[in-house]
Parts: structure tokens; sequence; C-alpha cells
């Protein structure tokens, strides 16, 4: 699988961009990667970037998000230099792109382009990543689109809890130095009176917590135990 990655187009790599070629049958089916940049700086919107395999530059790309349409994004311009087709460099590359289009913009719900009808590669190769023709023409070229599902929605990191342990003991002081060293313990303290010591002690969830009390309930010197107060963190 090859390992694509995209670039801007800068100035230090512009003439080798521009150097980029398809082969000769299939010069009527793509604009020229300068003309396309040119474009580029009139439009706002629309992103050129140069197209590497590993660290050879194999290609171009112009897409953007449509303005009149958010959430709808588009391919105007997508090239695969002709020393590097039929590699399955297109096919990964043009994955890799929309899954960079959905990290830009998690609310995209479509991707449109077009080709022109005679070119059966690059049909192919849209169709295989899930393009469909929607029958409409721009121009003398076929739209395809495709519909990006929603992304699942991430849930809310779980909030921590927090439970005071009120803890019997003849040895205070050696018992808060042992409960301090136990993971998940915020903070111990020997006490005057009764209990003998209090240990804050924090989990990810309730049984997180428990494994705690249990490790302080644990220590040769502790006699009992008593948790209460549990609150959760926000």
């Amino acid at each position: 699988m090859p390992n694509i990655r995209f670039e801007p187009v800068t100035l230090e790599n512009l003439r080798d961009v521009t150097n980029l070629r398809v082969a000769d049958h299939q010069e009527g089916f793509v604009a020229d990667n300068a003309r396309s940049i040119a474009w580029s700086r009139y439009l706002s919107n629309l992103i050129p970037s140069a197209i590497f395999s590993d660290d050879d530059l194999v290609g171009f790309v112009l897409y953007g998000e449509w303005e009149e349409e958010p959430g709808l994004w588009g391919i105007a311009r997508f090239m695969i230099d002709e020393k590097h087709q039929g590699q399955g460099i297109g096919k990964a590359a043009m994955r890799e792109l929309i899954r960079l289009i959905r990290e830009r913009d998690p609310e995209a719900h479509a991707i449109n382009l077009s080709y022109v009808p005679e070119n059966d590669a690059a049909r192919r190769l849209y169709a295989s990543v899930g393009f469909v023709e929607t029958g409409e023409m721009r121009g003398r070229e076929v739209e395809a689109r495709l519909d990006l599902l929603p992304l699942p929605k991430k849930r809310p990191a779980a909030r921590p809890v927090q439970t005071y342990v009120f803890i019997t003991t003849r040895h205070p002081s050696d018992v808060v130095r042992a409960v301090r060293q136990i993971p998940g313990v915020v903070r111990a303290d020997a006490l005057l009176g009764t209990p003998d010591a209090v240990a804050l002690v924090e989990g990810r969830d309730i049984a997180e917590m428990d494994a705690v009390i249990d490790r302080i309930a644990e220590i040769p010197e502790v006699e009992a135990t008593d948790s209460k107060v549990a609150r959760w963190i926000d």
C-alpha cells in the first residue's frame, strides 16, 4: 500500500509540480497543473496540494469546500504523473483525500467531482472509491458524487469519581505513608481523634475507585475502612 501524503504547493516545489505530466492520450482530460494553481489564487476556497507517495512527488490535486452549499466539498483537479500510474497510487491518494476532507470538516456530507465522458480510467477510479454518477453534466463533463455517512459522535469522557476513605488504625502515620504510595490516592492525612486517618481516592469509575479502597484495606496496620461522600468531578 503506497504511503500517501499531501503537501502545500510552495515556491520550492512549484516547478516540480508543474512539470508533472499525464500520458499523451490523457492530455485532453485534465487541465495542466500551472493553470490549476493560477486558478486557485483567485478562488480562496480551493486548496492546491502536491501528492507524495513516500518521498516521491507523484501527482497534484485541487480541492475545497463549494461555497454554494456548506458541507459540500469538491475535487476540481486530480492527476497522477504518467510515470506513477498503474501502481495503485491514484486509488490510495483518492482514499487519503477523502479521509483528509472528513478530518478537516467533520460536517462534510458529500464530495463532488466531474470528468469527461471519454475518460474511462477516471470513471473506474472514482467508482472504486464510492463515487456515483448523478446524471447531471457540468459543462461537457459528467458529474459524480460521493455521499458521506455521518461520523460517529464521540462519547463524552467519563467523569472521574472521588471518595473519602476513613481509616481506623493504631499506626496512623505509618498507614498514611503507605496509603500515599497507592496509585489513585489524591491525598492522605493522619487525624487527631476518630477516625485515625483519612484518604481522598479517585477513579475513572466506581469500580476503579473501589479497587483503590481495597488496596488501602489490605495494608496490614489498617483495621477498618469506611467510605463516604462520593462525588463526580466536573
